[in-house]
């Protein structure tokens, strides 16, 4: 699978990547203005997107958002609608974040789209402060996009935050909160309360509001938002149900119950935080206001694909890609691999961005490691993998400094046996380079990757 950029499409990268990118920057925080809604709101009425003609899925949280949001894709296009998904980051290509039926859109799209944004910033006659960022942008041209090809549904998966994330000017149907934990804590806050307040930002006034079972901290913060605006709140393993009945390496069986329905569904994607992330995604659904058929939603639930969480690629040894970048989501991980390899060695592929909470996100990885190779990924902000070794203090576990991800890759497939478990983890855009090595896929060109990093 290659990916091939055309000068048209590359030149819409390059333009897009001017903007100012808070994804790329290295640190832990970024300017304010940067979050302005005000700005996104103007950008987004100058382009006449700010009455979709479509219905929209707002997803929020801290884990499992993506997942959720891919889940609730599938089953609206099984039904045989005309689906939009919006997610960040993205693996391999910008394109893969703008999806439509399933598909990354295309080049001549993508760029079509960005050249017609592009005639707001000329508008603004050189007022940077006023310039959206790479990510409004990019939420812009999804928006855009949606609405040219006459899609039906749109599921809009919030970047950071919600309150303040671009994806929050846009009207919206049904408002999903998946599961709450710390992350981004410079920019969030230091408390679940703090994130929490953030994450229910996203509803502004009576809808459907689907909540994961939550801290008692964070409920208590989504249920005075719904009360506030007068919200129907329906709550994981309270209004709905769900049971994981068995799993096994190709996937696990699971039924669900909500006050509609009870579901009996073969989810492909492992681990029992997914039973959880599917009972939410049926949920949201079952309150989108279209007509959908209940057998056809267990059909998309059955054929959904979200590459990068807990993905196996191969076996003897056993090398799986999962992006757990947060504390929460490694314990998640741990827990998996003890489930489906209880007598297995572990070795894990580290690497992680550096506006992490890298000391708890590595605690959390030592305690399933038996052996951990401390890498980098290209991007910007990654951790060197010397900066990253000194939150590693577990001295039962086996510690080696690397460097690149593919060439570690290869001195850890010859150094495990056959019954070895090898992960690939602590970051997504570390995943998106095994992948790309498993898979041969030419990584899109980016301006700094003509850079050399140390």
């Amino acid at each position: 699978m290659r990916f091939d950029t055309n000068n048209f499409y590359k030149g819409a990268v390059t333009r897009l990547l001017s903007l100012a990118d808070a994804e790329r920057m290295a640190g832990v925080s970024v300017p304010e203005y940067k979050y302005d809604l005000e700005r996104m709101f103007d950008f987004a009425q100058d382009l006449e997107l700010m009455q979709p003609p479509h219905v929209t899925v707002h997803v929020a949280g801290t884990k499992g958002k993506g997942s959720v949001a891919a889940m609730i894709e599938s089953m609206v296009r099984a039904n045989g609608y005309r689906t939009g998904l919006y997610t960040s980051p993205h693996l391999h290509t910008f394109r893969e974040r703008i999806k439509i039926d399933g598909v990354p859109v295309t080049e001549d799209l993508f760029a079509a789209s960005l050249d017609r944004a592009w005639s707001y910033i000329e508008s603004l006659n050189g007022s940077q402060q006023k310039f959206p960022t790479t990510f409004e942008m990019l939420t812009a041209m999804a928006m855009d996009l949606f609405k040219r090809e006459q899609i039906d549904v749109a599921i809009l998966e919030v970047g950071l935050g919600g309150r303040l994330d671009a994806t929050n000017v846009f009207p919206t149907d049904v408002a999903v909160i998946t599961s709450i934990s710390l992350d981004h804590t410079a920019i969030l806050g230091p408390t679940l309360s703090d994130i929490a307040h953030e994450k229910i930002g996203i509803v502004k006034r009576a809808q459907p509001v689907i909540s994961a079972p939550q801290s008692p901290e964070a409920q208590q913060v989504i249920e005075s938002k719904c009360l506030e605006v007068n919200a129907q709140l329906l709550q994981i393993q309270k209004d709905t149900t769900f049971q994981l009945d068995s799993a096994g390496l190709s996937g696990q069986k699971i039924a669900v119950v909500t006050p509609k329905h009870e579901y009996n569904c073969n989810l492909p994607l492992l681990g029992k935080h997914q039973a959880e992330n599917a009972a939410v995604a049926i949920t949201a659904v079952e309150q989108i206001p279209l007509e959908l058929n209940f057998e056809q939603m267990v059909l998309g639930i059955n054929s959904v694909k979200w590459d990068g969480r807990f993905q196996i690629l191969s076996e003897n040894p056993y090398l799986i890609v999962d992006g757990a970048h947060n504390p929460y989501s490694m314990q998640k991980l741990g827990m998996t691999i003890k489930e489906y390899f209880p007598k297995s060695n572990v070795s894990l592929i580290f690497g992680a961005s550096m506006d992490k909470q890298l000391d708890l996100l590595i605690s959390e990885a030592e305690t399933f490691a038996n052996k951990i190779y401390i890498v980098t990924s290209r991007h910007p902000r990654a951790a060197s993998p010397s900066y990253l070794e000194k939150f590693f203090l577990n001295n039962d576990v086996n510690k080696q400094v690397m460097g690149e991800v593919k060439k570690t890759l290869i001195t850890a497939s010859h150094e495990a046996s056959d019954n070895d478990v090898i992960v690939v983890t602590g970051s997504l855009f570390v995943v998106a380079e095994a992948l790309e090595w498993y898979f041969e896929i030419s990584p899109e060109w980016y301006p700094e990757l003509s850079l050399s990093r140390s």
